[in-house]
């Protein structure tokens, strides 16, 4: 994280800062930084007594010290390698090559021992820097002394109940638990969970559910674990169908889609997995089997592929996947077994102990497949130009310029986001920053988890919400580019949503019209990555966090829903996943919520409708894939225009319920409707009524 106020503004000190001898220079750091073994600590202590310089500087020492150890964990990434381990590794005692090196890495496993007279010599520099200039100026990052600093979240216009949801989880028999080891995370890729697919799998017109599952690294397959499907009996309530329909998939899964990936009229399902993409194809009924050798995705033991967006990138009339990697995960390990050495607290996170992760793990490329039809896939990953490595949690597959193409905006953990815009033939391009979707407003690479893209200032052009670290915030990408020309405009602060989420850390994400007055809101699932947060009141921060709620009030601008505004929000869960479906048919759009190491949370949406009105479209391709995601529907009514994108895909780990809805507001019908359908085509539909979902068919 970089970045940070101008010197200007910061409050001065009261007095000049201290200017230790070289030796403690060395040592102060070393101790703020928490890298000093027990030994160091105690020659510093000694060292400031018998030392006339600092002995006579000891109390603007101490403060120097504080600042030095603030800033520190103000500048921390989510979690970074630190502490005895790479104390050894420095000192050659870790025996065996060195592990390998990530060039830009702050504090990295795979320094040599000839390079610790180089860093304690660049350590007393930097000691010197910051003490002399005071730390605040000189270190960037987003700083703690600015919380307060923040504007206030603004307040509802609209005062009162925005929505109201019941726990329909247990009633509707969804026992499906995540085998996360909640209580002794160790490795990174165990914090992050699992997603769901939310889709019509038995082709009966209702939503059924497919929830992905994961467990520990360290041990073997618990009992029970493994991913469940949940067919809709019609009534909103699931019976558990795995048994003798889907075929247990050995890997430990993130993300999961559901799409027809073969155009046989039954939705598959694609399982980004640890290890490996797997495919499963649908039969007819919900009756799946594996496809994944067939299908031409092979094995990749090291790679740690987390979430997976489909839509057709070459506009052939197939679907085309990518795929999302964070980090080898495996060699990190290896390298710990090396050094004998217990995982789960070698990294600091504001001076707590945690796993590590992202540094010092290694960053993946993500993956590009070409569909080639009857669910057949090539590699096309060379199509994305100057690829480099990066920590990728989630994409969405979007047309982020208007030119037809459907594009991939990728959230990144610590490094910029990517925007591969499309230039045609699987050929694509990072314009992320020219765009202004790469950093945030201050120009600095935040912490993205998540990402969704909406309409909510109804310019007809897909917005990006992506979702942060804790002690961040969301940010809001307004689209303001032209065909051919991406742009965006970092609207987080100005639009609402960015102060009421400072400290929550969000995974998944989604526009959607709750309260169907026509204006799309925004709903977030949270849930942090450390469980022993609690350690650390200070932080103000919580381990179980509660979703969050943004009530649209048109024109791209937003009112947090605060404690009582939502009814049916008051339990906090380790949150990841999301995804939107209307499992009871009533036309309201209700939440699935996966978290880590439990049960999910089927929130049915019981928002008073006070006389509005809504609208569904279930689209069907011919030219264009059957499934045919990159659709865009644009519709007037009651004089308001409105636009949504069929996504396959869309929030973190999970992919929502294919299935274009609106609200109206008080609009019986909605008076104009123009598709663009994947394959170019343009389609002009006469007025619909409202309350019921539209059966559209591409015509050929």
């Amino acid at each position: 994280m970089t970045g940070g106020p101008t010197p200007d503004l910061l409050p001065s000190d009261p007095r000049p800062p201290a200017d230790p001898c070289e030796e403690c220079q060395a040592l102060l750091l070393l101790v703020a930084a928490g890298e000093a073994e027990p030994a160091d600590a105690s020659r510093a202590a000694a060292h400031r007594t018998s030392c006339p310089s600092c002995a006579a500087e000891e109390p603007a020492l101490r403060a120097a010290e504080g600042r030095v150890a603030e800033a520190l964990r103000a500048v921390e990434p989510p979690s970074d390698i630190a502490g005895p381990v790479l104390a050894r590794i420095r000192a050659g005692e870790a025996g065996g090559p060195p592990l390998r090196a990530l060039p830009g890495g702050r504090s990295r496993a795979g320094f040599l021992a000839g390079k610790r007279a180089g860093w304690i010599a660049a350590a007393s520099a930097a000691a010197v820097l910051l003490l002399a200039a005071g730390v605040r100026p000189v270190l960037s990052g987003k700083w703690w002394w600015e919380l307060e600093r923040r504007p206030s979240a603004p307040a509802d216009p609209a005062a009162g109940e925005f929505a109201a949801f019941v726990d329909g989880t247990a009633a509707a028999g969804l026992g499906f638990r995540h085998h996360a080891p909640l209580g002794d995370l160790r490795w990174m890729a165990e914090s992050v969970g699992s997603g769901a697919a939310a889709a019509d799998l038995d082709g009966d017109g209702d939503c059924d559910l497919y929830l992905a599952d994961a467990w520990a690294l360290d041990s073997g397959r618990p009992e029970g674990a493994g991913g469940r499907l949940y067919l809709n009996r019609g009534d909103g309530t699931f019976e558990d169908a795995t048994e003798g329909r889907c075929p247990d998939v050995p890997e430990r899964v993130c993300g999961v889609l559901a799409a027809d990936l073969d155009g046989d009229g039954n939705r598959d399902l694609v399982l980004a997995g640890y290890g490996r993409v797997r495919v499963l194809r649908n039969r007819g009924g919900a009756d799946f089997e594996d496809a994944t050798e067939a299908a031409g995705l092979p094995a990749e033991p090291t790679s740690w592929f987390t979430c997976a967006a489909a839509a057709d990138f070459d506009r052939d009339g197939i679907l085309d996947l990518f795929v999302t990697r964070y980090a080898d995960q495996e060699s990190y390990r290896e390298g710990m077994r090396r050094l004998s050495t217990e995982p789960g607290r070698e990294g600091i996170w504001r001076g707590l102990p945690v796993f590590a992760g992202p540094r010092p793990l290694e960053p993946q490329g993500d993956r590009l497949y070409r569909g080639l039809g009857g669910m057949r896939f090539e590699d096309a990953t060379a199509g994305l130009e100057g690829q480099e490595p990066r920590y990728s949690f989630q994409a969405v597959a979007t047309d982020a310029d208007g030119d037809g193409l459907v594009d991939v905006y990728v959230a990144t953990d610590t490094q910029p986001n990517i925007l591969w815009r499309n230039l045609g033939g699987m050929r694509f391009r990072d314009e992320a920053l020219e765009a202004g979707c790469a950093l945030d407003a201050e120009g600095k690479a935040q912490a993205g988890m998540g990402v969704a893209a909406g309409d909510p200032d109804g310019d007809g052009l897909p917005d990006l919400l992506v979702t942060n670290f804790s002690n961040d915030h969301l940010t809001l990408y307004a689209n303001r580019g032209r065909p051919g020309k991406p742009s965006f405009e970092d609207r987080s602060y100005p639009s609402g949503v960015g102060p009421a989420s400072f400290r929550y850390l969000g995974w998944g994400a989604a526009f959607a019209d709750l309260d169907l007055d026509g204006r799309e809101d925004v709903v977030v699932a949270n849930g942090h990555l450390y469980p022993n947060v609690a350690d650390m009141p200070d932080l103000g921060v919580s381990f179980a966090e509660r979703l969050q709620f943004f009530r649209g009030l048109g024109g791209g601008d937003f009112a947090h829903a605060a404690d009582g505004a939502v009814k049916g929000n008051g339990t906090p869960r380790v949150h990841r996943g999301l995804a939107l479906l209307d499992a009871d048919g009533d036309g309201r759009l209700d939440l699935l919520a996966t978290t880590l190491g439990g049960g999910p949370a089927l929130l049915l949406n019981r928002t008073p409708r006070a006389g509005r009105q809504w609208i569904g479209f279930r689209l069907r391709g011919t030219r264009s894939p059957r499934d045919p995601a990159g659709a865009r529907l644009t519709l007037v009514a009651g004089g308001e225009t409105r636009t949504r994108e069929l996504r396959i895909g869309d929030s973190f780990a999970s992919s929502s319920e294919p299935v274009l809805r609106f609200g109206l507001g008080e609009a019986a019908q909605a008076e104009r409707i123009v598709l663009r359908w994947p394959s170019g085509a343009v389609q002009e539909l006469p007025p619909l009524p409202a309350g019921r979902i539209h059966e559209i068919v591409e015509p050929e």
